[in-house]
């Protein structure tokens, strides 16, 4: 059988695993992210440094995970369901902003939403990474 490529347009639902109403969760609709913007996001979340006048010295390597996980979580979450809005106690309607890199649109989370789910941001951020990774059987097939 022939190779079956990834869905860059499927998503999977995630549910957090610390989420209390495990009757009515909020539920994140996670996606995959296309292969140009994954590698811009993990790219510009590190820097390697290494000095020419001598060669002696370390190498200096920063990382910016907070960065990093907050644009993962911004372009990978492509829905959420239940969200309850801390001012309101009403479900929220996630209405996303589009941004442009490159000459391509991206929908994403807007500032307001990534601010109410800045605890979990870490959690789902590592949700999105494992999305574009095949499982056994996806491999197989």
């Amino acid at each position: 059988m022939a190779i079956v490529g990834i869905n860059i347009n499927e998503t999977r639902d995630y549910i957090l695993k610390s989420d209390p109403d495990k009757d009515n969760p909020t539920v994140f609709k996670i996606g995959v992210l296309d292969p140009l913007l994954k590698a811009k996001i993990l790219d510009e979340a590190s820097a390697f440094e290494v000095s020419s006048q001598n060669p002696e010295d370390e190498a200096k390597v920063s990382y910016k995970l907070n960065k990093r996980n907050y644009d993962l979580v911004r372009f990978g979450v492509k829905g959420i369901e239940n969200l309850i809005d801390p001012q309101t106690q009403k479900p929220v309607k996630v209405n996303f902003d589009t941004v442009n890199i490159g000459h391509k649109p991206y929908l994403v989370l807007p500032a307001k939403i990534m601010g109410m789910i800045s605890p979990w941001i870490a959690e789902l951020a590592e949700e999105v990474l494992k999305e574009a990774v095949l499982s056994e059987s996806e491999r197989k097939n």
